[in-house]
């Protein structure tokens, strides 16, 4: 008599506690290819744009390829591991992107179920950054934080989770038409994040230090929202804009450019 391993009982790999491991799966499952991370923390993903719908490649988080020649996107293909390149997923290219909202957009989640998304904007012509993040707590975790005056240890906490892409549309959807319909924060409850969150952001996104200038700005919204079925929360919102020194950002525009920008996100996916 043999006693069969567990794993072959629940059909569950190895390793699939790793949170990173189930991600790939869902990567695989969804993209239809490998998706391999890179070392800055992205991924190798061959998209194809649904505007132009000519397909394109994102090399890593900084990095992307356009008007692939046949022979480009054959290698694209075998080193992703597609076999379908009528199915590609679809995102928008980085020159649709530029032309709809002045930049490239990144979406992307946290894998460990902290409610925790970010939105991850590149301008076309220079190297400003602005990140916008979404970051979901218990209402009384954020209630006694906000108590205290000081949101810089949740917000780096969130901050301390990984992220991956965000692959849900529906999610993202979902995300995007609870942003817009946020009303606009008062002055006084703009405050300004810490400089050990800002270093952190920096060291996250592989920003170069000596050549940007990197403001940020935290608020609470007052009203409470439900991201998700059975689950209620509050909102701590961030926005973290790296530009060369002399851009100088008032936080409540940039506010009203971020719920511009999901309006105009909002109809192009």
């Amino acid at each position: 008599m043999t006693i069969p391993l567990s794993d072959a009982v629940f059909k569950v790999p190895r390793g699939y506690d790793d949170p990173w491991q189930r991600q790939q799966d869902q990567m695989h499952s969804v993209l239809q290819q490998l998706a391999p991370l890179t070392p800055d923390g992205g991924r190798h993903v061959l998209w194809r744009c649904p505007l132009c719908h000519q397909p394109w490649v994102e090399k890593n988080r900084s990095s992307v390829q356009e008007h692939l020649s046949p022979e480009q996107l054959a290698a694209h293909a075998f080193h992703v591991g597609i076999e379908d390149l009528e199915r590609l997923p679809a995102w928008l290219c980085p020159t649709c992107s530029s032309r709809e909202v002045g930049g490239r957009f990144r979406v992307e989640r946290d894998i460990t179920s902290q409610g925790y998304s970010r939105f991850v904007w590149h301008a076309a012509t220079s190297e400003e950054v602005q990140i916008f993040h979404v970051m979901m707590f218990e209402a009384h975790v954020l209630a006694q934080a906000w108590g205290r005056g000081d949101l810089s240890g949740v917000h780096r906490a969130s901050m301390h989770s990984p992220t991956d892409l965000l692959l849900s549309r529906a999610y993202t959807h979902l995300l995007l038409h609870m942003l817009m319909r946020l009303p606009q924060p008062e002055t006084h409850a703009m405050r300004p994040l810490d400089v050990t969150a800002l270093a952190l952001e920096a060291r996250r996104m592989w920003l170069p230090p000596n050549e940007l200038h990197l403001r940020g700005y935290f608020w609470h919204p007052a009203s409470s929202v439900e991201p998700e079925e059975g689950r209620e929360d509050d909102l701590l919102l961030a926005l973290v804009s790296a530009s060369p020194p002399f851009a100088e950002h008032d936080p409540l525009a940039l506010v009203a450019i971020w719920q511009h920008r999901f309006e105009r996100l909002a109809r192009l996916l």
